[in-house]
């Protein structure tokens, strides 16, 4: 980052993306001062950037992890597919719904979806959808797949605010 992004990277609705989605660093900082938490930000131009959160001390001491599963120990089932133009989400998700036992398909945007979805020969249990990307976004996606598959289960994700989404969305 430049001093200059990093001296503004928490005031409320900053942001450096062109289509206003933001990390709401502002909001994790009035997490992190309710928890009395800490934070040092070192960063770089063009090596990268670091954030430490430092919390204090618990007077309660260690909690310990239950000793019986919370979940089900089976693996799951089933095919996802995963839409979003961010390659770092769709591995993420991938790494994550693949160890609970799916098969994941990824994709970059609402055009491949829709290709992927009419090319399978394997129907998709559910589909992460990705609102905005280029090409063709997750509203026209989502009507269109709603139009082919109406049972599809669809799962909405946005970097912007619900309240954003839904003014925006809500038709």
């Amino acid at each position: 980052m430049t001093d200059e992004t990093r001296e503004r990277i928490f005031d409320p609705f900053f942001t450096t993306k062109s289509n206003g989605r933001g990390l709401g660093l502002s909001a994790i900082l009035g997490i992190l001062r309710g928890h009395r938490a800490g934070l040092v930000v070192e960063s770089k131009l063009g090596v990268g950037t670091t954030f430490r959160v430092y919390f204090p001390v618990s007077a309660n001491g260690v909690v310990r992890a239950r000793t019986t599963p919370r979940f089900d120990d089976r693996p799951l089932s089933g095919r996802v597919l995963v839409v979003d133009d961010e390659e770092s989400i769709r591995v993420a998700a991938s790494a994550v719904l693949t160890d609970l036992g799916l098969e994941v398909i990824t994709v970059e945007d609402g055009l491949a979806a829709i290709e992927s979805v009419e090319a399978s020969d394997r129907n998709f249990d559910l589909v992460l959808l990705d609102l905005t990307m280029p090409r063709l976004d997750g509203h026209a996606t989502l009507k269109h797949l709603r139009s082919r598959i109406p049972t599809l289960p669809i799962v909405l994700s946005s970097g912007y605010s619900s309240q954003e989404v839904l003014a925006r969305y809500a038709a």
